[in-house]
């Protein structure tokens, strides 16, 4: 077969994706370009890293073979043996997160100064079946897990209050605050004690709600109706905000609406536990949010009738009620869930897809060990995630996120 001429290459390369059928629903090829290497380093960026994991943590397609072509800028020795280091990195990466893929590099020169130090990844891909509609529930001990660090005596945590828009709560407010209440037993018996004194606004209206908060604490907010952990400036206090439970459609019994007070709350555990004045800028969001999403999912799978596992819980949670959020996160992975960004960034999937790394932490070191990951000595930022993680568990982060977007992909959570 005659092989494409260099400017056809070069035209393939200039797409970020490029596809062509090599057997219709059996086999393709498909060509992707990896983001520039930076200046003087041969290491791979966390958005390098991310785009080799797409293309290999696929739930529709299987990598048989990749090539790795190096771009040199000239044809000099020098330049090539850099081009073929680039390529040879970015291959052994891929090789990493799938031992059964066969890799080979390659370089070409190109005259194309916006090309230089940039790499091609030719792949042979398998199609395999769609995933299924609904994530597959793994068999796993989590819950056992979960039992077995329930402390047996654990410490009275501090009484709350209620400021309330409405005067007085509805049956189904009163419902999820009675469950809040036991919520925050279950809290302390894993550990999670919050001794700052609590108070709890709930309100119907946006104006009403920063308002409230300007009288318990002494900034003044002007957030968007919702729910929120309030710690600065607020004293002795903390301060949750949950909104009128009657305005949504979830019932009184689910996960979606019994989790939210609890969520905040676990947030300002978090607060008192992390060094001081440290936060979710700190700590890579699926830790920080992914973390108490999930943490709230085993509380209330301990405090139901216990029928679903917890792992049953979290497919039911982004199927049934928040099929919105799990849409959304088609094709993230865990490496896109470490920056602290608002929504609709993508590091927002933390909250939901983010729980199998959560839940994939606990099964695998305990949930001990995920709690000590705010009591461990840190600096502030995220460069020094990867020494803490260390530290705590034994094990390099990178292989970590190997394994969750693994996890992700097995699961059909795409």
């Amino acid at each position: 077969m005659k092989k494409p001429s260099w400017l056809l290459l070069t035209a393939l390369m200039l797409c970020a994706v490029s596809i062509t059928p090599a057997n219709a629903n059996t086999k393709f090829t498909q060509n992707l370009q990896l983001s520039a290497f930076s200046p003087n380093t041969s290491s791979l960026s966390d958005k390098q890293k991310s785009e080799i994991g797409n293309l290999v943590f696929s739930a529709e397609h299987r990598v048989e073979s990749l090539t790795c072509i190096g771009i040199a800028a000239n044809s000099k020795n020098s330049s090539l043996t850099q081009a073929k280091k680039l390529a040879s990195v970015a291959c052994m990466a891929a090789k990493k997160m799938d031992s059964s893929i066969e890799i080979k590099v390659a370089t070409k020169v190109s005259g194309l100064k916006s090309l230089a130090r940039k790499v091609l990844l030719r792949a042979s891909l398998i199609r395999i079946e769609p995933p299924l509609k609904v994530p597959v529930i793994p068999t796993s001990s989590l819950s056992r897990v979960i039992n077995s660090a329930l402390q047996p005596n654990s410490p009275t945590y501090s009484p709350f209050t209620i400021v309330s828009e409405p005067t007085s709560l509805s049956a189904k407010n009163q419902y999820l605050v009675d469950k809040f209440t036991q919520h925050l037993g279950w809290a302390s018996r894993l550990g999670m004690l919050i001794t700052r004194e609590l108070v709890v606004v709930y309100p119907n209206t946006e104006a009403w709600m920063n308002n409230e908060i300007q009288k318990l604490c002494s900034s003044r907010y002007n957030l968007p109706l919702g729910g929120y952990a309030i710690w600065q400036d607020c004293g002795t206090k903390s301060v949750v905000t949950r909104p009128n439970a009657d305005f949504e459609s979830s019932p009184k019994e689910s996960l979606e609406s019994q989790h939210g007070l609890i969520h905040e709350a676990l947030h300002q555990w978090q607060r008192e536990t992390v060094p001081k004045y440290y936060g979710n800028g700190d700590y890579p969001k699926w830790v920080w949010e992914g973390g108490v999403q999930a943490l709230s999912r085993y509380i209330f799978w301990l405090n139901s009738d216990r029928t679903q596992t917890p792992d049953a819980l979290l497919v039911d949670w982004f199927t049934t009620y928040r099929s919105d959020l799990r849409q959304s996160c088609i094709g993230v992975n865990i490496r896109e869930m470490v920056p602290n960004k608002a929504w609709p960034d993508k590091a927002n999937c933390a909250y939901s897809k983010g729980q199998v790394a959560v839940d994939l932490f606990v099964e695998t070191y305990g949930l001990e060990k995920f709690l000590m990951i705010f009591k461990a000595p840190k600096q502030r930022g995220m460069s020094d995630f990867p020494s803490v993680f260390q530290s705590v568990t034994g094990s390099n982060l990178e292989d970590f996120y190997d394994k969750v977007d693994r996890e992700i992909a097995l699961r059909g959570w795409r």
